[in-house]
């Protein structure tokens, strides 16, 4: 877990309703992504079809709560062509899609209104919580308008791939502290290919190398283990004590913030904030492996991927 503002928290990590575990059926900053975090398609400049995004209230965020949930029924709310041809932004009231933010890159799917079907090939999400799927449909004419009934489809293979990857990072702490050491993390990367942590402070050569033998023999111990993830929704005040020691500062908090709930998430046994998808038990994340351990500037970078 990275040391993280408190805004960019309560906006990443908040907006369940209620604590939950990851189980079947119930269920760190990034540096330049393939595509920019939280920016939507070059869109919405738009011709607005159906609908006026711009009032939309904060989407239910279902992902939150399931990360087994790969489909859900929603009402759309504002449908708008994008700048780029072919494309359309939608607006829902609720979306078991992530939306790319936090080091993960978003799901993939469908939306299926009536007996059409239209692949969602990006989701991403404003400050204040209203979620965008962008989706490819060639008319002039808006796919559906709002108030339509569509089916939400989350790409099971790429949701399942992203949270044992994402898990993989969280896990990647662990095992740093428990090799003895003391860098803190200042990044998390979890895409594929070219999945990292950063940690701020640099290691000699041999250092590294020594180290990077290490995490592998710990990771490995730790997924064996299957150690169960848990989620729950913590006062944004109280994030310093439930979190792992420096990663979250709490003491610049504005009175409206201080009650926020924050979504902590503890793989491993280490918890944190985190509004990302996560296997229910290290287990899940399998075969990990540490590709490297190098100096990056001021920091130190771990490279990884799952198998």
């Amino acid at each position: 877990m990275s040391l993280l503002l408190l805004n960019d928290l309560i906006q990443q990590a908040s907006g369940a309703k209620a604590a939950v575990t990851l189980s079947e059926g119930e269920d760190p900053s990034l540096p330049p992504p393939p595509a920019k975090d939280n920016a939507g398609p070059k869109a919405v400049n738009a011709h607005v079809a159906s609908g006026d995004p711009t009032a939309a209230k904060a989407t239910e965020a279902l992902w939150l709560k399931d990360t087994y949930n790969f489909s859900a029924t929603a009402t759309a709310l504002a449908v708008a062509s994008c700048e780029e041809p072919g494309h359309w932004d939608v607006v829902l009231d609720a979306t078991p899609f992530h939306p790319q933010g936090g080091g993960q890159p978003s799901d993939i799917g469908l939306l299926v209104a009536g007996e059409r079907e239209f692949d969602v090939v990006r989701v991403h999400a404003e400050k204040s919580g209203v979620v965008h799927h962008e989706i490819r449909h060639a008319g002039t004419v808006a796919p559906f308008a709002a108030g339509a009934t569509v089916e939400c489809k989350v790409d099971e293979a790429v949701r399942r791939g992203a949270a044992r990857l994402h898990s993989g990072g969280h896990l990647i702490d662990v095992a740093m502290s428990a090799c003895g050491c003391t860098l803190q993390p200042t990044k998390g990367y979890h895409f594929s290919p070219g999945a990292y942590v950063e940690y701020a402070g640099k290691l000699s050569a041999e250092e590294r190398d020594t180290l990077a033998t290490q995490l592998q023999a710990q990771i490995d111990a730790l997924v064996a283990q299957s150690i169960p993830t848990s989620v729950q929704m913590v006062p944004a005040h109280r994030l310093g004590e439930v979190c792992a020691s420096g990663t979250v500062a709490t003491n610049f908090l504005e009175p409206s913030e201080r009650e926020k709930l924050v979504r902590v998430v503890s793989v491993g046994g280490l918890p944190g904030p985190c509004g990302g998808t996560h296997v229910r038990h290290t287990g899940e994340i399998g075969r990990l492996v540490i590709d490297g351990v190098k100096s990056k500037g001021k920091g130190t970078r771990v490279s990884y991927h799952t198998e």
